[in-house]
C-alpha cells in the first residue's frame, strides 16, 4: 500500500514517517509506518547502529540471560553478552524459563562483550523454581499485552521520576494478568500470562497472518474498533519484521478482550497522524539508559511513551493511548 501522510519530526530524535493503508483482521487494524524516502533516502541522515535482536543473538549462542544469583531476585535478571555486537531487548518482551517467566521493563541495548543486570517484572505468579532444563531464560514468541504494557510503563516512569529506579508495581501486574485471564476463560496452574496466549493460539495466529511486514516498514500504529490504542517503531525494517508477529499477538489479545467485537471501522490516516503529532508534543524526561544510549520518557498528556535513543537514532519507541473503560 502507498503511504500518503507525513508525521512531523517534533523531538530532535523523531523520524519523518509516512502512514500506509491499514491491514485489518476483525476489530484490529494495523497502520504501517514508513520512513519518508524524500529525507536522505529514508534514513533521516542518521547513522545506523549495528546490533542484533535477542532472537538473533540466542540463535548464535552468544548471549545468556539468567537469574542474578542462585536464589534469584524477582525484579532482576542478568544478561551476559559475549558477542561483538550489542543486543536489543525490547520493552514488554517476555523471557521464559529460570525460576519464573518475566517481561522486560524497558528497551535496552546491551553493549558488546558485557554483563548487565536488567529490570524485569514477573508474569507467572504461581512458580518460583527451575523446571528441568530451564536454568536460563529464552525469548517467548510474544510480548506483554499492550494494556498491561501501558500500565507497567506508567509505573516504571513514576519509579524513574521518584527514585531513579526502573521498577513496576508487581502486585498490580499480577492482578491485571489474573483478571484478564478470568475474562478470557484461561486457567493456569502457575497463573502464567503465556497460558492465555496458548489458550487462544489459533485465533492469535490468524491476526498475525493478516498483519504482515511490508517493504521498508519500520513501525505500526494499532486501532481496536474505532480507538487508536498504541504505536511501535523501530529504526530499521528487519527489526520491525522480527518483532511484528509478537506485537500483533499482544494487540490481538486485547482486541479479543472487548465485550463488543465489532469489525474495525476504518479511521482516516489523519487521525493516526494526529495521535503521532500529540506524542511529539508531550514533555520529555531524559535519563542515561541502561546499557547504551538515552532513555526518553514522554509525559502523560493523553498517552504514555518511551524511547531508547542512541546517537539521535530512536532504536525503539513505543507509546500507548490513555485507556478508556472496556466496552
Amino acid at each position: 500500500p502507498r503511504a500518503s501522510t507525513a508525521a512531523p519530526a517534533s523531538p530532535c530524535w523523531w523520524p519523518l514517517l509516512l502512514i500506509g493503508k491499514p491491514q485489518i483482521h476483525q476489530n484490529l487494524a494495523a497502520y504501517p509506518l514508513f520512513p519518508d524516502p524524500t529525507v536522505n533516502g529514508g534514513g533521516n541522515g542518521k547513522a545506523k547502529i549495528d546490533y542484533l535482536t535477542l532472537d538473533e543473538a540466542l540463535e548464535r549462542g552468544g548471549i545468556e540471560i539468567s537469574e542474578v544469583s542462585e536464589g534469584g531476585s524477582v525484579p532482576h535478571a542478568k544478561v551476559v553478552n559475549r558477542l561483538r555486537q550489542p543486543v536489543l531487548l525490547v520493552d514488554g518482551q517476555e523471557l521464559v524459563g529460570a525460576r519464573q517467566n518475566r517481561c522486560v521493563n524497558l528497551s535496552i541495548l546491551v553493549p558488546a562483550n558485557s554483563e548487565l543486570t536488567i529490570p524485569v517484572t514477573c508474569v507467572e505468579q504461581g512458580r518460583w523454581g527451575r523446571r528441568r532444563g530451564a536454568d536460563h531464560f529464552d525469548a517467548a514468541p510474544r510480548v506483554h499485552f499492550p494494556s498491561g504494557r501501558a500500565s507497567k510503563m506508567r509505573q516504571v516512569n513514576k519509579s524513574m521520576r521518584q527514585s531513579g529506579s526502573r521498577r513496576a508495581d508487581q502486585g498490580e501486574v499480577w492482578d491485571e494478568i489474573r483478571v484478564k485471564a478470568a475474562r478470557m476463560d484461561s486457567s493456569s496452574s502457575t497463573e502464567a500470562m503465556g497460558d492465555m496466549y496458548e489458550r487462544h493460539r489459533d485465533n492469535l495466529d490468524d491476526f498475525a497472518k493478516t498483519v504482515r511486514p511490508l517493504d521498508h516498514q519500520v513501525g505500526v500504529a494499532f486501532v481496536i474498533g474505532d480507538r487508536i490504542v498504541g504505536l511501535e517503531l523501530f529504526d530499521r525494517p528487519n527489526v520491525l519484521a522480527n518483532f511484528l508477529p509478537k506485537v500483533v499477538r499482544g494487540y490481538a489479545l486485547d482486541a479479543m478482550d472487548v465485550r463488543t467485537r465489532q469489525p474495525h471501522r476504518q479511521k482516516q490516516r489523519s487521525d493516526v497522524l494526529r495521535f503521532i503529532e500529540r506524542l511529539g508534543e508531550n514533555e520529555e524526561d531524559v535519563y542515561p539508559a541502561l546499557g547504551m544510549g538515552e532513555d526518553v520518557r514522554l509525559g502523560e498528556d493523553g498517552a504514555v511513551g518511551a524511547a531508547l535513543v542512541v546517537g539521535s537514532v530512536p532504536v525503539h519507541f513505543c507509546a500507548f493511548a490513555s485507556q478508556k473503560p472496556r466496552r
